[in-house]
């Protein structure tokens, strides 16, 4: 039932802002077209709908109820979202930026339970579907889903500061640990800021990783992490903090002060000691570390820090499985077994999909020129969207396969494609 105006407080600009994007994603989510919609509430046109739709300002709030009224939804005009929730969700927020897992989690059930009795209400209604997820994630340890990645994506731009920090975070290590697609990794970090947040270690991590990734600006994201250790060492004594710091210092030493890794690694691994990791991080970790061995061609130290990795996580990313599969060939020529029963490819690419499938290939026995062409027809075109660890690896299965193929003419087109040395 509409709420007359005497029961009502009032739709402030910021609010109606809001409401126009809300009901948007509303609209998408029923698989209505605006026309649809308008057809279904009769007290608009269409230009009013795409207006308020792109958050320019309708007078009457009667059209902002009637459209929430379609979605079994309504504006709480006489309980709204206070400062005490914007205050627990800035605690939230800095439990989070302080790896305060458990104070994290805690806020976030309480707030919930706060929510929870107004969810029939629209900002309720979204604040509650985004703390669930959150709730899931930081007790399950697990990755978003793609499904979740979508929903922070196409919700971010109505919710709190607070919370639109937390699922940048998320969606950029979403991004960068399944599809890792660099222009995508780009928009996410300019379209948030990410750089905005430098003064904070655990947002300092996405900024190093940007850089590292994306730019191959390993000195300039070490000098950043010099900066966060400096600054935990002086203010703090977070062990977690340390932790995240010296486990990132080892992965860019290899590519600034190769020296320097085995020493940057062993500093992570006491402050390890020192703090209770979840498994998601450690899984990360292990996959890094591997990723240092395997630059270093050693093999067997890499697939050591890869099992690891494997064995920590129910399901595993495919870059992991790629280099896994890659390591073990480089050490004895044979493919792992175990791996092939535990992928997780649906929230992957493409490209990474078919990097992936160049190994079912493999295992299941095709031959030499099979192997060549998918390499050159498939994979070429779409390694050029990945980062160059990727082209080191089918450089060096596409060397392996030349005493059969005897085909020199495919190896150096692929460097020259690739601008490979």
């Amino acid at each position: 039932m509409k709420t007359t105006h005497k029961e009502k407080l009032y739709l402030n600009e910021h609010n109606k802002k809001q409401l126009g994007a809300m009901i948007r994603w509303l609209r998408l989510q029923a698989g209505w077209t605006q026309q649809q919609l308008v057809d279904k509430v009769g007290i608009l046109s269409l230009r009013t709908l795409i207006s308020l739709e792109q958050g320019k300002i309708v007078k009457d709030d009667d059209i902002y109820d009637t459209l929430l009224d379609q979605f079994a939804l309504s504006f709480n005009y006489t309980h709204p979202m206070d400062k005490h929730i914007e205050q627990m969700l800035s605690a939230m927020l800095s439990a989070y930026a302080h790896y305060d897992d458990e104070a994290m989690r805690a806020i976030c059930i309480a707030l919930l339970q706060s929510l929870l009795p107004y969810q029939q209400h629209v900002q309720e209604f979204f604040y509650i579907r985004i703390l669930q997820v959150f709730t899931r994630l930081w007790t399950s340890q697990e990755y978003l889903s793609s499904k979740d990645y979508q929903l922070f994506l196409s919700c971010h731009d109505f919710l709190s500061e607070s919370l639109q920090i937390m699922m940048e975070d998320a969606l950029y290590q979403w991004q960068c640990t399944f599809p890792h697609n660099n222009i995508v990794l780009e928009q996410l970090y300019q379209q948030f800021h990410m750089h905005y947040h430098h003064h904070i270690t655990r947002f300092s991590i996405g900024i190093v990783l940007h850089l590292s990734d994306k730019h191959h600006d390993y000195l300039q994201a070490f000098l950043i992490l010099k900066e966060c250790e400096q600054y935990e060492l002086m203010h703090k004594d977070n062990p977690h903090a340390l932790f995240s710091i010296y486990h990132w210092m080892s992965n860019l030493a290899i590519f600034i002060e190769p020296q320097q890794f085995e020493f940057y690694k062993e500093k992570a691994l006491s402050y390890m000691k020192q703090t209770s990791l979840s498994s998601h991080t450690l899984a990360i970790f292990y996959y890094n570390i591997g990723g240092c061995y395997y630059y270093q061609k050693q093999y067997a130290k890499a697939l050591t820090c890869y099992q690891s990795s494997f064995d920590t996580k129910s399901h595993s990313p495919l870059p992991l499985l790629i280099w896994m599969c890659h390591a073990q060939f480089c050490l004895d020529k044979t493919l792992p077994t175990c791996i092939m029963q535990k992928i997780d490819v649906q929230a992957c690419s493409k490209a990474l999909r078919d990097c992936w499938h160049y190994f079912i290939l493999k295992r299941d026995g095709q031959n030499a020129q099979t192997l060549e062409t998918y390499i050159m027809k498939t994979l070429l075109p779409v390694l050029q969207t990945l980062a160059p660890e990727f082209h080191k690896v089918y450089h060096d299965e596409l060397k392996a396969l030349l005493p059969l193929t005897r085909n020199y003419k495919q190896l150096l087109l692929f460097e020259d494609r690739l601008n490979l040395a």
